[in-house]
């Protein structure tokens, strides 16, 4: 679930950045509107599961993993300060957002937001790389299948509802095969189906962005 959700960051990061170069140059008509649409539900759903990851690892994983290996404190908290640091990139976001996604956004308004996405993005692949290089290593080594079966149900349940109809679809949209099967193990089978259901809502809400 991890790498589930870092790829879909990373994809979020990347549709975000092109689609807002592409709104800069693009007219008024249907398609600015569909390209509108997308860039809000992308940047929604970002903004809403990075803040929600983030703080999943804070809260729970990372002083987990503190007790069950002391020797990672030091790069623990290397990584809780890349979160800290995120902060002000993410909230410069959400500044240049909200002007670029209004019903008729300048020229200006969306190569601000390209550009302060853009500085997210490079800041954010680099502490999702090291996070997964530098501490994921760890984490299978020193917290058991049972320790990490309870943390993804707290996430779950911190998910709520919004598991089947927009969380699951957000993680599967273009996600990798094999991963993507392994989460349908782990769900049940009509909870993975209703899932798929939202998934292809998902996909025509987001299209300008997936077919760039």
């Amino acid at each position: 679930m991890m790498y589930l959700i870092h790829d879909a960051i990373r994809r979020d990061l990347d549709r975000l950045e092109e689609g807002l170069h592409q709104l800069a140059s693009m007219h008024a008509g249907p398609g600015r509107r569909a390209m509108i649409n997308a860039l809000d539900r992308s940047w929604a759903d970002l903004d809403r599961y990075l803040h929600e990851h983030d703080t999943a690892e804070d809260t729970f994983l990372w002083p987990a993993l503190r007790r069950a290996c002391p020797l990672t404190g030091e790069l623990l908290d290397e990584l809780e300060g890349e979160h800290a640091a995120l902060q002000p990139l993410m909230r410069a976001c959400r500044s240049a957002m909200i002007r670029a996604l209004t019903y008729y956004p300048t020229f200006e308004d969306a190569t601000r937001a390209a550009d302060a996405m853009g500085a997210l993005r490079g800041e954010l692949r680099a502490h999702l790389q090291h996070e997964e290089g530098a501490v994921l290593p760890y984490v299978v080594d020193h917290l058991g299948s049972e320790w990490w079966a309870a943390f993804e149900a707290r996430q779950r349940k911190q998910v709520g509802r919004s598991d089947i109809t927009r969380f699951l679809p957000w993680v599967l949209d273009d996600a990798d095969p094999v991963r993507a099967d392994w989460l349908r193990d782990q769900v049940r089978t009509p909870v993975f189906a209703t899932g798929a259901i939202f998934l292809r809502r998902r996909q025509r809400r987001v299209a300008a962005l997936r077919e760039m």
